[in-house]
């Protein structure tokens, strides 16, 4: 290895050692995952994609997502799909309030922070600006096709409304003739809006006509006036009495959404929920309740099979288990390559490598056993393959210096050593020694030393010890550092006090 080479590869070790591949065990939902591997949980990716991606009309469903146990990418699964639909659906977590308890009023909690967020690509606007925009021009064009609202040049008026209703309903540009008109005209406006939009969502006109007028004010109001996200929040909780207000709230909201845009909301990390039956209960019936009052809604369950076992199945009849588990997604444990690609994913050309290393037993079939055992091995494994080679000092010094320690003293009588002198010899001619001589005992050998009586040295042969082969010590020690010849010089010296300076 070239010195440059060698230099690159220790700096990208040290990197690499610093930036550890396998430090992160847990995916958050939402987040781009660090690495992914294709080929791991490929199946379920495709599966999910194929119920998700249909068109906004058609009805949704009620997905079920299993895995055999804690580990197996659920989320990092997930998090996929968030961001494979991120333009075209509305992917919501519900987040359990203590661990074990969704209901109502947290997922209106949970809908209301992810629309109150920036739209992306939509400068200075969040996803309830969008909502609102795409709302009321929805509403608008049954109004214009019949002639209830007049205007000049009407397919051009209906081409706007759906091909830009963000532009088309602009409240804050004064150039936006319809916008304006809506803001002047709203209350007379919004009188023939409602029942066209009770209609669409198949629900009482109360909670639609709440939500028209909420998000109405709430997108005509200025975009820097963060005041307008909480008056929001306070108009959802106002006058939504108990668990049924809540409700009416939720599922009105949700149906608005689904007119425009696929809505998933997605049930995941549900591990808290083996601590109350009860709850898992009440979340099945929830789910059950939105699915029919909003049909376009797609709800995706994510679980372990042991959670599903022993908390959810005990408590639901068999009409709510088939209902939860109407789309059965199964994780399957990662065979041979899956480990290797899942390795790679995160330390590129390292995987056969290091999966090599690893105690199948502790790893398991699972993602999270791999990458955690992985996490362990990969100092060592990564800077075991990236030793420096032996420079040729130290090829050198090296053997030198074990060969004179065990040179013997008065006091021992050493043992028969198959191949010493032979060694010696190769280790001063700069040679590296071989690995896989085999000396059987008792075998007479032409280099092999014979014993000696105490006080004795070492002979050579004549033909082996001829100075002629090699050049002196003193001309080979001239080519090392002064550091590594002060070493070689001490020994040299040690070894000609014990036995006579005729041995160099």
């Amino acid at each position: 290895m070239r010195a440059c080479d060698f230099s690159r590869k220790k700096e990208e070790s040290h990197m690499m050692a610093e930036d550890q591949p396998f430090r992160m065990l847990f995916e958050t939902f939402g987040r781009t995952p660090i690495a992914h591997a294709e080929s791991v949980n490929r199946q379920a990716h495709e599966q999910l994609v194929r119920w998700l991606d249909v068109p906004t009309s058609q009805d949704g469903g009620c997905i079920l997502l299993r895995a055999p146990r804690a580990g197996y990418g659920k989320t990092h699964l997930l998090s996929r799909v968030r961001h494979s639909f991120h333009s075209t659906h509305e992917t919501i977590l519900m987040r359990a309030s203590r661990g074990y308890r969704i209901d109502a009023a947290t997922v209106l909690e949970d809908i209301l922070r992810h629309l109150l967020e920036d739209q992306p690509g939509h400068l200075g606007l969040t996803r309830m600006d969008v909502l609102a925009r795409r709302t009321m021009a929805s509403a608008l064009v049954p109004l214009v096709e019949s002639g209830e609202v007049p205007c000049e040049n009407k397919q051009a008026a209906i081409d706007a409304l759906r091909g830009d209703p963000q532009g088309t309903f602009d409240f804050h540009n004064p150039r936006a003739v319809t916008a304006q008109w809506a803001k002047e005209s709203f209350s007379a406006l919004s009188e023939r809006l409602l029942p066209h939009l009770a209609r669409a969502c198949d629900l009482p006109g109360r909670e639609i006509g709440f939500w028209l007028q909420a998000l109405f004010h709430y997108c005509s109001a200025e975009l820097d006036d963060h005041r307008r996200h909480q008056v929001m929040e306070d108009k959802v909780c106002a006058n939504a009495a108990g668990e049924s207000g809540m409700m009416n709230r939720l599922e009105g909201l949700l149906a608005l959404m689904t007119l425009g845009k696929r809505v998933v909301l997605i049930a995941d990390d549900l591990e808290g929920f083996s601590s109350d039956r009860g709850e898992a209960l009440n979340l099945a019936t929830l789910i059950m309740a939105l699915r029919q009052t909003v049909p376009r809604l797609d709800v995706l369950i994510s679980l372990n099979q042991d959670v599903w076992d022993e908390v959810f199945v005990p408590c639901l009849s068999d009409g709510l288990a088939d209902r939860l588990s109407e789309r059965l997604i199964e994780l399957h444990p990662l065979s041979e390559a899956d480990m290797v690609a899942l390795l790679d994913s995160r330390a590129p050309g390292w995987g056969s490598n290091i999966l090599a290393h690893l105690d199948r037993n502790k790893t398991g079939t699972h993602a999270r056993g791999l990458i955690r055992e992985a996490a362990k091995a990969w100092e060592r494994v990564h800077f075991e393959d990236l030793q420096p080679e032996k420079s040729a000092n130290e090829t050198f010094v090296a053997p030198v210096v074990q060969q004179i320690r065990q040179i013997p003293t008065a006091d021992t009588k050493p043992e028969p050593q198959p191949g010493s002198a032979l060694d010696l010899r190769r280790a001063q001619a700069h040679q590296p020694q071989p690995a896989d001589v085999q000396v059987e005992e008792g075998t007479p050998l032409p280099f092999m030393v014979e014993s000696v009586d105490a006080g004795a040295r070492p002979q050579l042969a004549a033909s082996e010890s001829t100075a002629a082969e090699e050049p002196p010590i003193e001309e080979r020690l001239a080519s090392l550092d002064p550091e590594d010849q002060a070493k070689v010089e001490t020994l040299l010296e040690q070894f000609r006090k014990k036995f006579g300076h005729g041995h160099s």
